[in-house]
């Protein structure tokens, strides 16, 4: 079997691929002796596995037994947008010439192209103690897949195939991506209970709704970082890294390295691409989120970088994208306060002036950004991130996510020929999760619910709800959270547990109760609460109440964690922390373009989506609800016009007699304007119209 490269699942649209048994075997022999130099690409690992797994946590390392090519096989791409070739090749490798470039071969199409591809005659190489790595920067791929072979020294040669996912078009002027960080369904399903089942979320109105599957690179279990990057760049990654294939220089999770991570091969973001392509004028980029603008999730729309914590590498990218709206926290990474901290090289910036003096208006608190007027806006309103809403509501300083959602679409679309993309982040549902709070959790998904409601009806509003895909996912899940019941909590502590919950029938609705602007105002003088923990959490105490008594985030803190009540619950997992999980999510569509989301799905999907959301429209393009509705009303009046056509042929023969006994007249019809369906249908005497309308999926 030849070796290959990094394997992501191959799971665009509905397709679907298994492993034989014989393979299958043959792999499990080859993990067991330990020689196997890659997992099979439909697993979604390609690291060496024996030799290496588990060595450092929260560490990628990479293959000593293997040349690797990035991108790894079966990538998939859009034609167009650019991405770099990696061969990282192990110096101890038997057989290989480290310090020669590997030879390689291209084919498109099933063509041979002398040279390879167009920036293949220009390789960069960075070296580190263990590997080469040769980089040929911006390529981009036709029309067709592309194999490509790549054999260093006397090496086993490795194969992929990149492919070219076809997009039939959209026609959306605007996408917006909306991200509930950490959002499994049980805490929509927690919104949900508290709003009432007798009224709907916003995301039930959705056109589409979707089932997405959240691996990174090399494990089955996400990050914000990898999954972020995943739907912004259609490419999956490491935990930790956005934007970038991984490499053997020391930019791993270490904070205090000297790497800048620049060298990292690359792959460009939706932002990048729809900026280079329609315009840096004409389109225009909106970030949005309650954490620090250079948290993880929110800087997918423009990092590259492996490490996710050098927030101040991703400012000085944030800024080079030139994003017309910036809206969150994260102020230390701008103002030049962890600027040696994060590696940077040079004299010490200062990115907000920076930014007004190209013009942005820069704001620091609530009433300065409602007051901002400009056609660019940057507002960083915390050292790093927001308050959770049950402790930001009414502040003077931090606004609310609806407030700078509002405000971004308001800047976004001062000219009405402009195009944007738009991403918001909820990012407190994980954060809160993390520290196993309920309350916090939930009424930042309850935020986020209003939000959504609220931009639905301004697009309305405006007159841009139909030419606006909007999408709303996870990242991942975070804790494992989920709802078996609801809670007495005026039952003692140590009989909390045994007592105080009530589940099936004696599971009435709790006292919590969120209004039409989905805030609950009852948090901390309800009896009957929601049973709703983690199924993974360090060792803690529960009440099931609300905890605003105690710091936001009081799990990681000792002396914080002393003073909680209730049920003690015993740690099921190392750390101090709930975990994100593997569990699947959900992606809810609506506008141009939705149905591209329907069923399962990988979440590198989520990108070629949005893509073909903001692509033009093609004779593929599949009708919208409004057009089959237009053509349907028209061809039932066709039919109408042919019945009475009819009828009235059929009055005149009667008028006239007939010359002979059951003779049938023949009504002739001028067939000469009508299309093949309504010939048929003249033809037959239809008189009754069915249509089936087949969405492609």
């Amino acid at each position: 079997m030849l070796a290959r490269g990094a394997g992501a699942a191959d799971t665009y649209r509905h397709t679907g691929r298994t492993m034989g048994a014989q393979k299958l075997a043959a792999l499990v022999l080859a993990v067991a002796a330990g020689t196997c130099a890659e997992r099979d690409p439909l697993r979604g690992h390609w690291k060496a596995t024996a030799t290496t797994r588990g060595t450092t946590a929260n560490k990628w390392t990479p293959a000593m037994n293997a040349v690797t090519v990035y991108p790894y096989h079966k990538a998939r791409f859009v034609e167009g947008v650019k991405f770099d070739v990696s061969i990282l090749v192990p110096k101890t490798l038997a057989g290989a010439a480290p310090t020669t470039r590997p030879s390689f071969e291209v084919t498109e199409g099933g063509v041979a192209l002398a040279g390879g591809m167009a920036c293949m005659k220009t390789w960069e190489s960075v070296e580190s103690a263990t590997h080469v790595n040769y980089i040929a920067r911006n390529c981009v791929l036709g029309a067709k897949d592309v194999v490509f072979k790549a054999t260093s020294g006397s090496a086993r040669t490795v194969e992929v195939e990149w492919k070219v996912v076809p997009l039939y078009g959209a026609g959306a002027k605007n996408v917006v991506l909306v991200v509930g960080d950490g959002m499994a369904v049980s805490m929509v399903t927690g919104a949900r209970i508290l709003r009432g089942y007798d009224k709907k979320l916003p995301l039930d109105t959705f056109a589409t709704t979707g089932v997405v599957s959240v691996p990174s690179l090399e494990s089955i279990i996400t990050d914000s970082a990898s999954s972020s990057s995943q739907m912004n760049t259609g490419h999956k990654t490491t935990v930790g890294g956005s934007g970038v294939w991984p490499d053997a220089t020391a930019d791993g999770f270490e904070v205090d390295d000297d790497d800048r991570d620049l060298d990292n091969a690359r792959f460009e973001t939706a932002s990048e691409y729809w900026k280079r392509t329609i315009g840096e004028e004409t389109f225009k980029v909106g970030v949005v989120s309650t954490a620090s603008v250079v948290d993880a999730t929110p800087a997918g729309v423009w990092g590259h970088c492996q490490n996710r914590r050098k927030g101040t590498q991703l400012a000085e990218q944030a800024m080079a994208l030139k994003p017309t709206v910036l809206l969150g926290g994260g102020k230390r990474n701008f103002n030049g306060d962890r600027w040696e901290r994060d590696g940077m090289d040079g004299e010490k910036q200062d990115f907000l002036a920076q930014a007004a003096a190209d013009g942005y208006d820069v704001v620091n608190s609530r009433a300065e950004l409602a007051a901002a007027k400009g056609e660019k806006v940057v507002g960083l309103f915390t050292e790093n991130h927001l308050d959770p809403l049950a402790d930001r509501h009414d502040s003077e300083d931090q606004p609310s996510l609806e407030e700078m959602v509002m405000k971004a679409v308001d800047t976004l679309t001062r000219d009405p020929k402009d195009r944007f993309y738009l991403h918001i982040e909820a990012a407190s549902i994980d954060k809160q999760a993390h520290a196993c709070d309920t309350v916090r959790m939930l009424a930042d998904t309850l935020e986020l619910m209003s939000t959504i409601e609220q931009m639905q009806k301004k697009f309305e509003d405006m007159g841009i709800a139909d030419e606006t895909l909007i999408v709303v996912t996870s990242d991942h899940t975070t804790g494992g959270f989920d709802i078996y019941g609801t809670v007495d909590t005026s039952v003692p502590d140590d009989k909390l547990t045994s007592e105080g919950i009530l589940t099936y029938g004696l599971a009435e609705f709790p006292d919590w109760v969120a209004g039409d602007d989905y805030r609950v105002r009852n948090w901390e003088s309800a009896r009957y609460t929601l049973a709703g923990i983690n199924g993974n959490h360090p060792a803690y105490k529960e009440d099931f109440k609300a905890k605003r008594h105690l710091k936001i985030n009081w799990l990681y803190d000792a002396e914080e964690r002393a003073k909680a009540t209730g049920a003690q619950l015993e740690s099921v997992l190392p750390g101090s922390s709930a975990v994100h999980t593997a569990s699947d999510i959900l992606v809810y569509a609506h506008g141009p373009g939705h149905e591209w989301f329907v069923g399962h799905q990988d979440q590198t999907n989520i990108f070629f989506g949005m893509m073909n959301a903001m692509a033009a429209k093609t004779a593929a393009t599949p009708a919208t609800v409004a057009e089959v509705q237009k053509a349907r009303d028209a061809a039932l009046a066709e039919v109408e016009t042919l019945k009475k056509a009819v009828a009235a042929a059929a009055a005149e023969k009667e008028k006239a007699g007939a010359a002979e006994a059951g003779k049938v007249a023949v009504v002739k019809c001028d067939q000469d304007g009508l299309s093949g369906g309504e010939k048929a249908m003249v033809g037959l005497g239809v008189t009754t119209l069915v249509l089936v309308l087949v969405l492609v999926g």
